[in-house]
């Protein structure tokens, strides 16, 4: 059985990290590596309301019963 995996993995992160620093120098590679530390995820994108099998019309041509609606809120508006 072989071993694939590297022994020394901090070696090769050293390795490139000393070449980041020789080919754009320490402000230029300390700035990139605090920007991606820092930067801020994107939410996901929103879900659609309505998943397309609860479109009715596409549920009937597959043979599916119709979804019903649904019923408007029971509760007063002035509740929020």
């Amino acid at each position: 059985m072989t071993r694939l995996e590297s022994s020394a993995p901090f070696a090769e992160l050293n390795t490139a990290l000393t070449r980041l620093l020789a080919e754009f120098g320490t402000r230029r590679t300390l700035t990139a590596l605090l920007r991606a530390l820092i930067a801020t995820r994107r939410p996901p994108p929103a879900r659609l309301k309505r998943h397309p099998l609860n479109c009715n019309h596409l549920r009937r041509d597959i043979g599916l019963p119709p979804v019903r609606e649904p019923l408007p809120s029971q509760r007063a508006p002035w509740l929020g």
